[in-house]
């Protein structure tokens, strides 16, 4: 019996030996694995990074290819990952650390092992790629050269403003179908704009030709707004081409466009060298022959069709051939503009599709998805915001997205994901981008994930905070919405939809953004499922209902960039103040209520009530968060302590506090963060809320000015009679922003005339002790464009100087009572005004019965836009001409009761 049971232990011990050896070798190789998996995907990388570079077209062999790698690449990514977070910090990876791991840790082990298994098959998959291409012959294609390099700032910014003034020259020239007046062709003006190089290809001949078959005039009905978006988008793309040479789809675009007419080039250079030949009396009958029939001195009778033919084609005397229709030429527009798009462009357009239900979505928030996702490009000395900023940019410019809501300085803030008939287009163009009849499985799962959030903003409040369902249960995570009633196991919530949706998604797949701005019934069980999903790196939960956001959950996030929380009423701030996420970039809080009744406030109401910013803690491990570049806006506690932390980020690009209580030793901090973040800080917010009169002295900086990068600066609040002085000498301050500061209104013009890169200028309610606003000789606003003033503290505006702002174009008025007097004096002073647009609540009836009686100018100097303030839409616009000196508000067009 006990040699029995001796060999059978044997026995045991062998299975073991072998299973532990087995495991170990599994186990061991991880290491090796993830190096041949690195380097393979650094090779891929290089040979990708050299197509992107490259002008010429990628054919449906590279395009399959490149998809291979994008799918393999997604979830390498996440391997790689996981296998930093939770093992390579482990040791040890021999017989005895697996024997080690697998009989004192066993769920550690399975975890490795699991992640062991995967690893190895991502290698066999990564290995079979690479042969592919090899066996394929899958190589970079001969092209005209490489891109150019990465523009700096300063070229950026001149190339910015170049666009603009094209942009809008197309929109005095080609108006929207809303008009009357459509042109009969393209101005010369705009012709003359385009490159030289441009306008040398046949460019003129395209574009009049495009217009004359897509725009034809009467009695042909006028063109709508998509043809007229389509020619803009022709003009843009031309005006952006920067090759010297044709390029495939635009050779095809002239083709439908224009026909054949003239023959080709060789023919055109076979005519040209027969003109100039010199008559021979030895010449051979073939080239006599030829040359009598090119010059038409051979009888036609006596030539074949395609002498015939031929002739007509070198003379030019051949017909016109139709073409192609107009909606064959639109469609090739849009290819034509596609194709001009790099690689990083086209994969962040391709994802608008995943916005399909979206009416507007924030550009900020676009723009850091696209990082989230890793669809922007790396470029040397910009950071990926920043290079996704250049990304939509462009892709406004070029015409595949739309404005939809437009600061007042004219940036765009929020944008039409994909209209009209550029939506069809790119979904189109995404399917045949990865050979799918549908979206690919990545827009299309972030597509159903948007229609499940959209499902729970319909959610009714009394539905989404029902009290049975907030138990304290369900705080504590122990049960789901258990209340002591079998119905109330979970309730209907479609929050238990999207969580259960994540839950069956694929082990490998990255979810990496998660908007779920504007849901109800957000409740803990759902936050702690979502905490669950490792990969994110973008969670917005703005507009939510969420109360509770503890720090053992949100610490699972540890790839998280990007948390969203603004406009959250039941958030607990402790709760961010003891928050810790090594990897955030950008933490974003804050609501706008009204300091009586404390409801929260829509934006056209923050122009006249008395707003207070209530917001969270700063989060106290601040200074641990290395890679943080926005935190807007926090809370400051009354020593400011958490602001000398706040000075070790410096990667910190926009900073916004909170301070509720003004004292000395919170100023001398907030002064030691602007002095230590100079040199990277470009945004900085200041709240003041203190009602008690308290005064934050800012002022001195000492010699940090010189090194200053700031390029917004918004102040809310006492902060002295005028601004700090170091203000004058930040060579790239554009925008300020003055709100409630009760300053000096001659001083301060003074000091904010010398800040020659000064570009906007906002003043709201009480930012002046003056209601009379007067620009004397004295004050010169070399590069000031645009001048806002929100509320009815400042009165009048009087330009007094022919040169106080000599590049003014627009000036922005919001008003909630009626103004007896001019509002703005000495109009003809300003040169390049050409718009004021004058906001509130007008009784419309009275408005256009007031402005009824006035004609359009001969020549219009600038117009006059009356806008709705609650929603910023358009009422009427009255052309003025150059006697318009000064502007009022007609009597009895604003609605006080509204006030």
């Amino acid at each position: 019996m006990a040699d029995l049971t001796v060999g059978a232990v044997n026995d045991l011990l062998g299975l073991l030996s072998t299973a532990v050896k087995e495991e170990a070798r599994l186990l061991g190789g991880l290491r090796g694995n993830m190096q041949f998996i690195k380097d393979e995907m650094d090779s891929m990388n290089g040979f990708l990074r050299h197509l992107t570079q490259t002008e010429s077209e990628h054919d449906d062999q590279i395009r399959a290819w490149m998809k291979q790698v994008r799918e393999i690449a997604y979830m390498a990514e996440n391997c790689v990952e996981r296998y930093v977070r939770d093992i390579a910090r482990h040791d040890g990876e021999g017989l005895l650390d697996t024997a080690y791991l697998l009989l004192l840790h066993p769920k550690k082990y399975i975890m490795r092992r699991n992640l062991a298994k995967k690893i190895l098959e991502l290698k066999v998959r990564v290995n079979d790629i690479g042969e592919r291409r090899k066996r394929y012959d899958v190589k970079v294609p001969d092209g005209p050269g490489l891109k150019k390099a990465a523009e700096d700032g300063a070229a950026a910014a001149a190339k910015e403003e170049k666009r603009d003034a094209f942009r809008r020259l197309l929109e005095q020239a080609i108006p929207d179908s809303s008009r009357p007046a459509v042109p009969s062709s393209i101005s010369e003006e705009v012709i003359r704009q385009l490159p030289p190089h441009v306008r040398s290809q046949d460019a003129p001949a395209l574009v009049q030709a495009t217009w004359k078959k897509c725009c034809p005039p009467a009695p042909a009905p006028p063109p709508d707004g998509e043809t007229l978006r389509c020619i803009r988008m022709l003009l843009c793309a031309l005006y952006a081409y920067r090759y010297k040479t044709n390029n495939l789809e635009l050779d095809r675009l002239k083709k439908i466009v224009l026909g054949e007419k003239g023959g080709t080039a060789e023919e055109i250079k076979l005519k040209i060298e027969v003109l100039d030949e010199e008559e021979e009396e030895g010449g051979t009958a073939e080239e006599s022959k030829l040359k009598k029939k090119v010059l038409g001195e051979e009888e036609e009778e006596g030539g074949t069709a395609e002498e015939s033919k031929l002739k007509k084609k070198v003379l030019g005397e051949e017909e016109e051939e139709e073409g192609g229709t107009a909606e064959e030429i639109k469609n090739q527009v849009m290819i034509f503009c596609y194709s001009l798009l790099s690689i990083p462009q086209k994969s962040c357009l391709l994802y608008l599709t995943a916005f399909l239900e979206e009416k507007a979505i924030s550009r900020t928030s676009l723009v850091r998805r696209w990082v989230a996702e890793g669809l922007v490009g790396k470029e040397e000395g910009r950071t990926d915001e920043e290079v996704g900023e250049s990304y939509f940019n462009d892709l406004l410019f070029r015409g595949f997205i739309h404005p939809a809501r437009t600061g007042d300085a004219g940036t765009v803030k929020s944008c039409q994901p994909l209209a009209g008939s550029i939506r069809t287009f790119i979904t189109k163009i995404a399917k045949n981008e990865n050979f799918v009849i549908d979206l690919p499985i990545h827009l299309d799962r972030q597509l159903t994930i948007r229609k499940k959030v959209v499902l729970s903003q319909q959610l009714p409040p009394q539905q989404a905070a029902s009290g049975c369902c907030w138990s304290w249960r369900d705080v504590v995570g122990a049960m789901d919405d258990y209340c002591g009633c079998c119905c109330c196991w979970r309730d209907d919530n479609p929050m238990d939809d999207l969580v259960g949706f994540l839950n069956s998604l694929p082990e490998l797949y990255r979810l990496n953004v998660l908007d779920l701005g504007g849901c109800r019934g957000l409740k803990p069980r759902h936050i702690e499922a979502i905490c669950t999903v490792v990969c994110l790196k973008y969670l917005s939960l703005r507009k939510t209902d969420v109360f509770w956001l503890p720090p053992t959950h949100l610490k699972k996030l540890k790839l998280l960039e990007t948390l969203d929380i603004r406009e959250t009423p039941r958030l607990r701030p402790r709760d961010v103040g003891r928050m810790y996420l090594h990897s955030l970039k950008h933490l974003l809080a804050g609501r706008y209520v009204d300091k009586v009744t404390g409801e929260e406030l829509p934006t056209a109401r923050r122009t006249s009530a008395e707003v207070s910013l209530v917001t969270v803690r700063i989060p106290s491990r601040i200074d641990e968060m290395t890679s943080m570049e926005t935190l807007s806006h926090v809370q400051v506690s009354e020593d400011g302590a958490e602001l000398g932390r706040v000075g070790k980020l410096r990667k910190l690009r926009k900073l916004g506090v909170v301070i509720r209580r003004v004292n000395r030793r919170g100023a001398q901090q907030l002064r030691g963060v602007i002095y230590a973040l100079a040199g990277c800080l470009r945004s900085l917010s200041i709240w003041v809320t203190q009602d008690q009169g308290g005064v934050l002295d800012i002022s001195v900086l000492q010699e940090a000015t010189s090194s200053l990068v700031l390029e917004n600066l918004d102040i809310n609040g006492r902060i002295g009679t005028s601004l700090p002085s170091w203000v004058e000498r930040a060579g790239k301050l554009a925008n300020i922003s003055l709100r409630d500061t009760e300053m000096s209104g001659g001083e301060t013009l003074t000091r904010l005339a010398n800040v020659l890169s000064l570009r906007c200028l906002k003043l709201s309610r009480r930012s002046f002790l003056e209601q009379a606003l007067i620009f004397r000789d004295d004050v010169h606003f070399k590069a000031l464009k645009f001048l806002v003033v929100d509320g009815d503290t400042i009165t009048s505006v009087t330009f007094a100087a022919a040169g106080a702002a000599p590049e003014l174009e627009k000036i922005v008025w919001s008003i909630s009572k009626p103004h007896s007097g001019d509002l703005i004096s000495g109009i003809d002073r300003l040169p390049n005004l050409k718009e004021i647009e004058i906001r509130g609540n007008f009784n419309v009836n009275n408005l256009l019965q007031a402005i009824g009686s006035l004609t359009d100018p001969p020549v219009t100097s600038y117009r006059c836009r009356y806008v709705y303030l609650s929603d910023l839409s358009d009422i009427t616009v009255v052309k003025k001409a150059k006697s318009d000196t000064t502007l009022s508000v007609p009597v009895g067009v604003i609605n006080q009761q509204q006030q």
